[in-house]
């Protein structure tokens, strides 16, 4: 007679077998752990939940998840990342959309005859030239992290950029920015492994 063992058992391979007397196969025992273990777990977590129990209630159990989940958002168990964080890229916390977008929103740089980039204070930036301007080797740079740096001629116009030494152009090739007054020009940035910044351009937006 063939016989599987019972629930419990340390074999790593056992499992409940249905018995077939015609065929002398004896089904697997079914110990009272096999009902009432799985019972009082789901029991703990709906009481966890601030529930009681129902028999009449089958929907308890996912209440009593979305409830523990959602209260764990509001506990800041489960917290949600601000835009500095997001920014920052360390800290262990949800990411929500609008902040997400957020994070992506042009942040505006102080036009001086060098202009300063801190990479940790966004992703996208913006700088309307009131001069002729050198932007200067950004700070905080990750390796990664990429996006675009609007420059706008002011209502004179003829102004020119430089760049400091990190940046690195195809071919060598500085971009050379329309300078017509109100002129648009968009530069994307890539921070590579090695702390330079690859630059490429879109000139004279219209």
């Amino acid at each position: 007679m063939k016989y599987n063992p019972p629930y419990g058992s340390t074999d790593p391979d056992a499992s409940y077998v249905q018995g077939d007397e015609g065929a002398g196969i004896l089904g697997s025992l079914t110990p009272k752990e096999a009902f009432e273990h799985p019972q009082r777990e789901i029991v703990h977590v709906i009481e966890e939940a601030g529930l009681t129990p129902s028999a009449s209630n089958l929907t308890q159990l996912y209440t009593a998840i979305t409830t523990i989940v959602t209260n764990a958002i509001a506990a800041a168990t489960l917290a949600v990342a601000s835009v500095a964080e997001i920014l920052a890229g360390t800290a262990q916390k949800v990411v929500r959309v609008d902040r997400l977008w957020g994070a992506g929103a042009f942040v505006t740089l102080t036009d001086a005859s060098t202009i300063a980039l801190d990479l940790s204070a966004g992703i996208n930036f913006s700088v309307t030239l009131g001069g002729n301007r050198t932007l200067a080797n950004p700070t905080n740079a990750k390796a990664g992290q990429s996006g675009a740096i609007k420059v706008t001629q002011d209502g004179t116009g003829g102004r020119t950029l430089s760049f400091g030494s990190s940046y690195k152009f195809f071919d060598g090739l500085v971009p050379d920015l329309k300078t017509t007054a109100g002129a648009v020009n968009r530069l994307s940035y890539l921070v590579l492994d090695d702390g330079t910044v690859e630059i490429t351009y879109v000139r004279g937006l219209a």
